[in-house]
């Protein structure tokens, strides 16, 4: 049914299954103290743990860049195993259909991989006189990677498409407006802003966050460890996955100056790279306890994985008391619960999903109804009405429409609208719900307009 509870059963699936995936992942790639840091920091991770129980199923980019990182590594392991590419290729546009920035993993991907081929193949080529650059190990692969690059050519098609739909420009704009507010995009035409964002992005809670951190140098101490255990992973000789990795904060990077996506906009945006940062911090952890002397580093590291379980315990307890993080959220959420249930003043119709009337086309619109269809239990049941069953009531009822923030709103339409029950009810009353925002934030709520009619008769009686 279409309930909260349902909704956010396939985002916890994702996020318990990544976990899942990355612990296999982190076992071909580590051992010992690193492995066990970095599961661990994923178990109790702030932003995967939250994701995985909110309605948006951001953790899917967890799940499917977890396992197109498995067979990548699992290629780069046995690069004579063509399979692992061809079992890339099927993967990548599934991937795409449940989490578009699959893109940016299956191009660092396709990048990674060539660029190793190459670079393989001109030392060959050096090496052995006579050689061509054309390697037996890349005739080997030729196939899969033919495979591969035309499924990664049609997943990028069909996001194109479905991006360039007029529908999508809509909303495009409305986001374009959103994330440049909240940091998203690099200001590159003001050098010094351009560093303090840099910054605030890096060694903030935007992207290194894990397993916590804050704003205001909170992500400094995860951003050095991601540092350092990516110099560690490349001396073992793991360069192709250091080389995805940094593709993809490339790629991403690049498409935010084109404000395609934002870089650093907020921690839900990037969980496809968390990954390859949850595997560098558990490298570079570990590494920074080798430096200490025996026993004092073991007790360090035993202490590390007791204070990330009491962290863990102390968000679940957090959660279950506070189940939420962005208080207007929550606000939103509780009005819309006491808004749609509350039909103690007659019938609630809501112009849009009853009388098929939007004020307001392309707006943004997705809190509004999500919450309409789970809180109103006439909609939840599918029991719609029309204006033909609203004009034969003999009791009064209220109207609701929705009004999206700076979307253009067609007046006339509304009027109509309400004329159309002029001839058996009276107007009599109208009113605003402005929903809470935090201060300074962006208006993503817009409000409530509630018209009140009564039946003419029963008006003319209480006159």
């Amino acid at each position: 049914g279409y309930s909260e509870w349902s909704l956010r059963l396939f985002p916890l699936l994702c996020g318990v299954g990544s976990l899942f995936l990355f612990r296999r992942l982190a076992a071909r790639l580590l051992s010992g103290w690193s492995y066990v840091l970095a599961v661990a920091c994923l178990a109790v991770a702030k932003a995967p743990v939250g994701l995985s129980c909110d309605v948006k199923p951001y953790s899917c980019d967890l799940l499917v860049a977890s396992g197109l990182l498995l067979l990548t590594v699992e290629w780069f392991h046995r690069p004579h195993e063509t399979r692992w590419l061809r079992r890339l290729a099927v993967a990548l546009p599934v991937g795409v259909f449940f989490s578009y920035p699959t893109l940016f993993v299956g191009a660092a991907i396709s990048l990674a991989v060539c660029g190793t081929l190459l670079v393989r193949a001109v030392r060959a080529h050096r090496t052995s006189a006579g050689a061509g650059l054309i390697t037996p190990e890349i005739r080997g692969n030729w196939s899969g990677l033919l495979a591969f690059h035309l499924s990664l050519a049609v997943a990028a098609a069909a996001v194109v498409w479905k991006i360039s739909r007029p529908e999508a420009g809509l909303v495009r704009a409305f986001m374009d407006e959103c994330w440049s507010s909240m940091g998203g995009f690099p200001p590159l035409t003001e050098p010094w802003k351009f560093v303090l964002w840099f910054v605030d992005v890096h060694f903030g809670e935007k992207i290194f966050a894990i397993p916590y951190a804050a704003e205001n140098g909170g992500g400094l101490v995860c951003c050095g460890l991601c540092v350092l255990g990516a110099v560690i992973l490349y001396r073992r000789g793991e360069r192709g996955l250091v080389a995805v990795c940094l593709a993809m904060f490339g790629l991403t990077f690049a498409a935010s100056v084109i404000h395609r996506y934002p870089y650093g906009g907020h921690i839900r945006l990037v969980q496809f790279l968390m990954p390859g940062v949850t595997l560098a911090v558990g490298a570079g952890a570990a590494a920074a306890l080798e430096c200490l002397r025996y026993p004092v580093g073991r007790r360090v590291a035993c202490g590390a994985l007791a204070v990330l379980v009491l962290f863990g315990g102390g968000r679940a307890v957090r959660e279950v008391l506070r189940p939420w993080d962005y208080l207007p959220d929550h606000e939103h959420r509780e009005f819309a619960r006491r808004f749609w249930e509350d039909e103690s003043h007659g019938l609630t119709v809501c112009a849009q999903a009853d009388l098929r009337q939007n004020f307001s086309p392309g707006s943004w619109d997705t809190y509004y109804r999500c919450n309409q269809f789970i809180y109103s239990r006439r909609h939840h049941a599918g029991q719609l009405t029309t204006a033909q069953k609203v004009n034969e009531l003999q009791q009064p009822f209220r109207l609701v429409v929705y009004r999206a923030p700076r979307d253009k709103f067609n007046t006339a339409a509304l009027e109509c609208c309400l004329n159309q029950f002029e001839g058996n009810f009276e107007l009599v009353g109208r009113e605003c719900y402005q929903m809470p925002l935090k201060d300074g934030w962006f208006d993503m709520y817009g409000c409530y307009e509630v018209y009140r009619f009564q039946p003419r008769q029963q008006f003319a009686q209480n006159e």
